[in-house]
C-alpha cells in the first residue's frame, strides 16, 4: 500500500564502496595466533586470531597437514576504537591434526599438537553474580543537597520564565493580527 514505509536500499549498479584511511596510520601486519579448545561436544577446534593489523581487506588461511580447512575474507574485522587497528578471528571444528598453520598475508603462524597438553575447555555459560541495589546507592552529603536544590529551582525558575516569554509573545502576535 502506498501509505506503508519500508526501508529498502536503492542500489544502481555494483554501488560503490568508500574505505576511509587515516592519514597518520601506516599499514601494519597481523600479530597471528592460533590455538586448539575443547567445544561442548568434546571435539576440538582450531582458533586462528589475526590482530592489530590496519587494513581490512586480506584473507584468512586455516590449514592442516597440506589441506585448507578455512578460508575467511576479513572485510568485516572487528575495530577497536582504542588502538584504531582490526582484529579478526577464525575458527573450524577438527576431528585430528598434526600440524595447524595460519597464514594471513603471507605472514605465517604454526600450531604443533603437544600430545601431553589438553585443551582448554570453553565455557559458554556466563558466570552468576549478583548486585545488591542498596550498595549502588549513595546518600549524597547535605553540601551536594544544597547544590542539587539550588540547581533544581534554577532550572524550575528558567522554565517559568521560558512560558511567561511564549504566552507574551503568542498575545502579541495575537493583538497584532487582529487589531
Amino acid at each position: 500500500m502506498l501509505w506503508e514505509l519500508e526501508a529498502r536500499p536503492l542500489t544502481f549498479g555494483k554501488g560503490t564502496k568508500l574505505t576511509v584511511k587515516m592519514k597518520d596510520q601506516n599499514p601494519t601486519g597481523p600479530q597471528l595466533n592460533i590455538t586448539v579448545i575443547k567445544t561442548k561436544n568434546n571435539n576440538k577446534a582450531a582458533v586462528c586470531l589475526a590482530s592489530d593489523f590496519y587494513s581490512s581487506s586480506k584473507n584468512l588461511i586455516l590449514t592442516s597437514e597440506g589441506k585448507d580447512l578455512l578460508k575467511a575474507n576479513m572485510e568485516n574485522a572487528a575495530l577497536s576504537l582504542t588502538k584504531k587497528l582490526y582484529s579478526f578471528a577464525g575458527v573450524k571444528e577438527i576431528n585430528s591434526m598434526k600440524e595447524l598453520t595460519c597464514n594471513v598475508d603471507n605472514k605465517t603462524v604454526s600450531y604443533k599438537e603437544n600430545i601431553e597438553s589438553t585443551p582448554s575447555t570453553i565455557n559458554a555459560t556466563p558466570p552468576t553474580k549478583t548486585c545488591n541495589a542498596t550498595d549502588a546507592w549513595k546518600q549524597p552529603e547535605s553540601n551536594d543537597l544544597t547544590k542539587i536544590n539550588f540547581l533544581s529551582l534554577t532550572v524550575n525558575g528558567l522554565r517559568v520564565l521560558l512560558a511567561k516569554c511564549v504566552a507574551f509573545n503568542l498575545l502579541m502576535t495575537a493583538r497584532a493580527t487582529i487589531f
